[in-house]
């Protein structure tokens, strides 16, 4: 993989990746706060901020290089994630239109995680038939989420701009999702994909270990 990003053809490598979001903001200390008058003290009757114990979600897919993003999918929710699922509603049906129109005859590399859906022989085969670049296991270790960008990344500004609400309905959080993700830029693209070459040589370091104390 070093020499792959070494020889300059890191700008042509397209990094995926899926993401679980609820209609409830992200956890942290504030997330069970009680709302309190003025001079109210805490007492079991002020009302409590709680959270869900099974939220609404969608899982989403996506992907960025250094010369822009795919667009956001979203599996349905009466759509189970299997290979099946994945091959036709996102290799076909969204990342092959994309990455033709994007890439041209120039070719790219596609990066994915091996989950189960991705390292089905069928969708291997899938991969070999319209992706001839994409990364094997060879090259792609099996567990790497700190090299990933969405991962280290995007995930993680998206989060940001969507945690402060409560969604009544998986729709309105996805309407929030594509905002947060029509926000990022060509150019935030391009900046997040130049910190994997530094992230990859303190990974090598802490041999294939955990590295962000590293950084």
């Amino acid at each position: 993989m070093r020499q792959l990003v070494g020889d300059g053809r890191l700008s042509k490598v397209l990094f995926t990746d899926e993401k679980i979001f609820t209609v409830q903001p992200v956890y942290n200390h504030q997330n069970r706060r009680q709302l309190l008058k003025k001079g109210q003290q805490k007492t079991s009757a002020a009302r409590t901020i709680s959270r869900r114990h099974f939220p609404a979600s969608v899982m989403v897919w996506a992907g960025i290089c250094a010369t822009g993003k795919t667009p956001l999918v979203f599996m349905e929710q009466n759509v189970k994630i299997n290979a099946a699922s994945y091959q036709q509603y996102v290799l076909r049906d969204v990342l092959e239109p994309w990455a033709t129109s994007h890439f041209g005859e120039t070719g790219f590399s596609l990066q994915q995680d091996w989950a189960p859906a991705h390292s089905a022989k069928s969708t291997i085969a899938v991969c070999e038939e319209l992706f001839p670049g994409f990364w094997s296991r060879d090259i792609w270790p099996s567990n790497s989420p700190d090299l990933n960008p969405m991962d280290y990344s995007v995930w993680s500004i998206m989060e940001q701009k969507i945690s402060t609400t409560r969604y009544a309905t998986v729709e309105q959080l996805k309407s929030a999702l594509l905002r947060s993700w029509d926000e990022i830029t060509a150019e935030q693209c391009a900046t997040i994909i130049s910190d994997f070459p530094k992230r990859l040589r303190k990974c090598i370091e802490a041999k294939l270990g955990n590295f962000e104390h590293l950084l």
